[in-house]
């Protein structure tokens, strides 16, 4: 079962349960997919789970930015319906590395490449695209950058 139709599947339950919270995460989620797939740069017409898995990381960071605002905003109802969304929409990724593996693997990545010792930035960067595209939402990209500033 790919990823859309495992949304698609965890819809429809959530609807017969009349689960509402996770109904709502979950049709936000299919109407992003389905924007697109009807997005004209889409060369396919349907997305496969790379490209599904890119609107499910995007979704995430968009609720993680509306908690923070929320939170700032004082608006507590608001900051769990979205913690609650967000927690509907993490299942879909791919297993999280703990701190510990991840910096087994940027550690083992950093033995592949050559760093500049003179521009540290240009590493971080080097090793945050490397990590993105070998490892695609396999970690939080905030611990990973934690953990570059330290090694680097």
């Amino acid at each position: 079962m790919t990823l859309k139709e495992q949304i698609s599947s965890d819809f429809i339950t959530a609807f017969k349960n009349k689960d509402n919270v996770s109904k709502s995460a979950l049709s936000f989620l299919k109407a992003k997919i389905t924007d697109a797939e009807k997005n004209p740069n889409n060369k396919n017409s349907e997305l496969g789970d790379d490209d599904v898995l890119k609107v499910v990381l995007s979704s995430i960071k968009q609720r993680k930015d509306s908690i923070e605002q929320f939170k700032k905003a004082n608006r507590l109802d608001l900051v769990e319906k979205e913690e609650f969304e967000l927690n509907v929409i993490s299942k879909y990724l791919p297993k999280q590395f703990s701190s510990i593996e991840l910096k087994e693997k940027v550690t083992e990545l950093m033995t592949t490449i050559v760093l500049d010792v003179n521009n540290r930035n240009k590493n971080i960067g080097m090793l945050m695209g490397m990590m993105n595209k070998t490892y695609k939402g396999m970690f939080d990209v905030n611990d990973l950058k934690l953990i570059l500033e330290v090694l680097i």
